[in-house]
């Protein structure tokens, strides 16, 4: 459910960057998510029609650029792309390691009419 704030959000943004840069209308919006940030696109999708009713976003196209989950071994720094359940490195075997990338929630860019 925490999509339902964070689109709010995003509304808001993009909203607030049109209004500064004197556009009538959001032709598009671009947001980066990671796979680990566990946010759900459809319920962005959902969540971005019913918030931009009303606003310079109603009616822009909402795009998704996936960043998928990558770690990093703290036994031999080896960067790996875990699987579901198995964090395990497969470089040495080490078991642990901390996320380098998979996490983001970003508005990465708008196009203004």
């Amino acid at each position: 459910m925490h999509e339902l704030a964070i689109t709010e959000e995003v509304v808001r943004i993009v909203t607030d960057k049109a209004a500064a840069m004197k556009a009538s209308r959001v032709a598009s919006v671009e947001l980066v998510l990671g796979v680990l940030s566990g946010i759900v696109p459809d319920s962005v999708s959902f969540y971005f029609e019913h918030f931009s009713q009303g606003t310079p976003c109603q009616g822009a196209r909402l795009d998704f650029v996936r960043v998928s989950a990558v770690a990093r071994c703290r036994g031999c720094q080896h960067q790996f792309e875990p699987g579901e359940f198995d964090w395990t490195c497969p470089e040495c075997g080490h078991l642990g390691a901390d996320i380098v990338a998979g996490k983001e929630l970003a508005v990465a860019s708008i196009e203004l009419e």
